[in-house]
This record gives C-alpha cells, sequence and structure tokens, in this order.
C-alpha cells in the first residue's frame, strides 16, 4: 500500500496549507525586505545540512536524532507521493525501500520520546511539545507497516497510523513544534543576514536617523517580514536559555521566552501556545 501513503502526504499537504496560511498573512503584514529568493533557495540545502546541522550536532544525540527524524519525515513522504504517481508503488522492493525509511525515522521517534521522558530537562518547552513523539512514532510506525506487503489488514491498519499521526503534525504547523519545520525551511532562504553563512560576522544593525518621525520598532509590523517569518523558526530547543549568563545568574531576562514573545506579540489575541521556562 504504498501508494495509499501518498494519499496520506497529499491530505497532510492540504491540512499543513490551512494551518500555515494565517502565519503567512501575519508576516505579510511586516515591512517590506529585499530576498534575493533564486540564490537564497539555490543555498538552503547547504545551509540546512551544514550550518543548521553543524549546530545541532554539537549534541551527539541530538544530532542523529535530528537527521533520522527530518531525513526519515521527508524522505518517506516523498517516497509515498512517488509511489502513489508512478507503478513504482506496485512493486515489492519499493515497499521495503519505503518502509526502511520510515523504519529510521522511528527509530528518530524513540529517540525524541527518550529526550522527553520525565523528568523533561528544564531547558526543553512542553505543552504540545510532549505529544510531538507520540504524532511522530504513529506516522513512522504506521507508514513502515503500511508500505510493506503483509496483510491487507495490517496495511489497513497502518494506513489509519500514518494518517492519524500525519494529520497530526500537519495541524501543529499552525501553532505547534511543526511550525518550525515550514518557518525554518523558509527562513534559511529569506535570511535577513546571508553573509552569515559564508563566515560573514555582521549583525546588520543600522545607525539610527534621529531625524525619523519615529525612532525603532513599535509594533511587529515595523519589523521586517522575514524577521516576524524568523520568529516562527525558533523551535524552542532552549540552547540560548542554557547559554545566557543573565538567565544563569537569574536575571529577569530569558531569551526564548523573549523570542517567543515576540512571536506572539506579531500574533492577534496573542499566542498562549510558549510552555517553557518563565523570566
Amino acid at each position: 500500500m504504498t501508494s495509499a501513503l501518498g494519499i496520506a502526504v497529499i491530505a497532510m499537504l492540504v491540512v499543513a496549507a490551512l494551518r500555515l496560511a494565517p502565519r503567512i498573512a501575519i508576516w505579510r503584514r511586516g515591512a517590506p525586505a529585499a530576498v534575493a529568493w533564486a540564490s537564497g533557495l539555490a543555498a538552503m540545502p547547504r545551509r540546512y545540512l551544514h550550518d543548521v546541522h553543524a549546530v545541532v550536532a554539537r549534541d551527539p544525540f541530538t544530532g542523529r536524532m535530528h537527521a533520522l527524524v527530518a531525513g526519515g519525515l521527508l524522505a518517506g513522504s516523498a517516497l509515498g507521493l512517488i509511489g502513489l504517481a508512478t507503478p513504482l508503488g506496485t512493486l515489492p522492493a519499493f515497499g521495503w525501500l519505503t518502509a526502511l525509511v520510515f523504519a529510521a525515522m522511528l527509530a528518530g521517534a524513540v529517540m525524541v520520546g527518550l529526550r522527553r521522558r520525565p523528568p523533561t530537562p528544564k531547558r526543553l518547552s512542553r505543552g504540545a511539545f510532549q505529544l510531538l513523539p507520540v504524532l511522530l512514532l504513529a506516522y513512522a510506525a504506521g507508514g513502515a507497516m503500511a508500505a510493506l506487503p503483509l496483510s491487507p489488514a495490517v496495511n489497513l491498519f497502518g494506513f489509519a497510523l500514518a494518517l492519524a499521526g500525519g494529520l497530526g503534525l500537519a495541524y501543529q504547523t499552525g501553532a505547534g513544534p511543526m511550525r518550525h519545520a515550514v518557518a525554518g525551511a523558509l527562513h534559511l532562504a529569506a535570511h535577513p543576514r546571508p553573509g552569515r553563512f559564508d563566515g560573514g560576522l555582521s549583525t546588520a544593525l543600522q545607525a539610527v536617523d534621529l531625524a525619523d518621525a519615529k525612532l525603532g520598532i513599535e509594533t511587529p509590523a515595523d519589523l521586517p517580514w522575514n524577521r516576524l517569518l524568523s520568529f516562527d523558526a525558533c523551535i524552542q530547543c532552549g540552547r540560548c536559555e542554557t547559554a545566557c549568563p543573565a538567565f544563569a545568574a537569574g536575571q529577569p531576562l530569558n531569551p526564548k521566552r523573549f523570542i517567543q514573545d515576540l512571536a506572539a506579540a506579531s500574533t492577534p489575541g496573542g499566542d498562549p501556545s510558549y510552555a517553557g521556562s518563565p523570566y
């Protein structure tokens, strides 16, 4: 039933698009910003696989977990669409390949659960993030079961499990952990400081013109749209929190909460989804 997985993936894409539409509208309220889309999109794979993963891999366990989950989810979903669109979906060998990819994702999903087992480290946000391992496990296990040449009953159960987990993941793109997956990828392409990926150290700070009618930032809409996008790219991993000397000293500052407050300030009615450490 590899081809059936393609139907689940299409349903996931539809739900994700519906959930992301309000966030895209929020980004569009920001000030204009010039983005070199062609070069940004072309550089996105390298920025993701090299620059971002190099930071994640500072914690070897997290690096392996991230590679298995992200790689398995993307590759398994792509194989599902290929199986639906081509005759490959009827070949047992293709089913075994798809199941192997989902098995790799399953291993990563187990690692996500182990990382969040009680007592969950304080730097990790809880709330909807605690549901993430369950959804990843369901999508990965269901995808493997649906792809293998097993009995129709097992395939059907696997498809239902993958659909449930996949739709849950897609729903979380609107307000939850999976919003980072989409916003983070777009942020790498539309980054306000693309030179940082080439070794540049510029902060892109601009001198204040004291003749302006308004100085600084008053509302989120005063920020460039790709800055608003960058707030949603935050995965709330807590690395900035643990590295912040002010937070460690008990001062009223938490960089992770600060970024989430900026994301909430750009959201009509606020965003109550933050479930991490306070200031």
